[in-house]
């Protein structure tokens, strides 16, 4: 990471992390798009865009946009191994938000919903991943829903269908707790943080226990356009087939069992400590001391 530029240091409720690359016409609708839908009277969510050094025009506009707006961060990183690189540029996007959960978007989505963060502040109420509803649309116009989507050939071994039939590997825009960054170290080991975060949410359902730790979130729809004509074709650096391709044998069960049981082991002791806590001052109310008296006794 070569710099960060950072214009506020206070909480939200969602960090949208923007990943793009020489796209800001593209940017600027998206942020415009998003902010035009927004419950203005509600001040719950920030962008924190993720730009490379080398996109002179994107910086510039960035610039602009944050002397509008009070809750836009950016960084400026080196193109490392550029969409191959995407879960490190996100990792360095979480380490700078002040959301309580994350969302990962690309400049090639598009918010549907009016008033999508009051909806999203009513349904964002646990330690859960949320899957939200969108369009896949393709360049030539096609519209298909996430629910209507065949699970790709590279990740047939991966299918999972939940108990209302939708395939957590296809789901793209994912409202996550930023605490997940603290118990796994990171986002993604892959730059599939989509599918990688879809596949752990499998694995944790695997467990036997009462409390799940997903939920569907049909009110909130996006629209993601596959392969902006804007987008270059054939620069290496955006082979998001080739990284596909790398998926399925660079991550492994060992490793997805191993995020599904943190995410378990820290649920189960949030939720033991929200009981203690509530075991605690029925106690104190109930023993008719003050809290001096009540802590020396204890």
């Amino acid at each position: 990471m070569e710099e960060i530029f950072e214009f506020e240091n206070k909480s939200y409720l969602v960090s949208l992390l923007v990943m793009t690359r020489k796209n800001p016409k593209n940017l600027r609708k998206l942020i415009d798009n998003f902010t035009n839908l927004a419950d203005k009277d509600l001040n719950n969510y920030e962008f924190i865009v993720s730009v490379d050094f080398d996109d002179r025009e994107t910086i510039d506009l960035i610039k602009e946009i944050s002397n509008e707006s009070t809750n836009l961060k950016f960084i400026v990183s080196s193109r490392l191994r550029g969409y191959s690189s995407m879960n490190e540029f996100q990792r360095d996007a979480a380490y700078m938000a002040r959301g309580k959960y994350l969302m990962v978007i690309g400049d090639d989505a598009e918010m549907v919903t009016p008033n999508w963060n009051k909806i999203l502040q009513d349904k964002l109420t646990e330690f859960k991943f949320y899957f939200c509803n969108f369009d896949w649309i393709e360049l030539d116009g096609t519209v298909n829903n996430i629910k209507d989507l065949p699970e790709p050939e590279w990740a047939e071994d991966r299918t999972f269908l939940s108990s209302v039939g939708v395939n957590f590997h296809d789901f793209i825009y994912i409202c996550f707790p930023r605490k997940i960054v603290e118990l796994w170290g990171f986002i993604s080991p892959h730059a599939l943080t989509d599918n990688f975060i879809g596949d752990v949410a499998k694995r944790v359902t695997y467990f036997p226990w009462e409390t799940p730790v997903y939920e569907f979130i049909d009110e909130v729809k996006l629209n993601h356009f596959d392969n902006l004509p804007s987008r270059p074709a054939n620069n290496s650096s955006f082979n998001s087939e080739k990284v596909h391709l790398t998926y399925r044998y660079f991550i492994n069960d060992s490793l997805f069992f191993d995020c599904a049981n943190k995410v378990k082991e820290y649920v189960e002791w949030e939720k033991w400590h929200k009981q203690h806590k509530l075991n605690v001052i029925n106690d104190f109310r109930n023993s008719g001391l003050n809290m001096k008296e009540y802590f020396n006794m204890k």
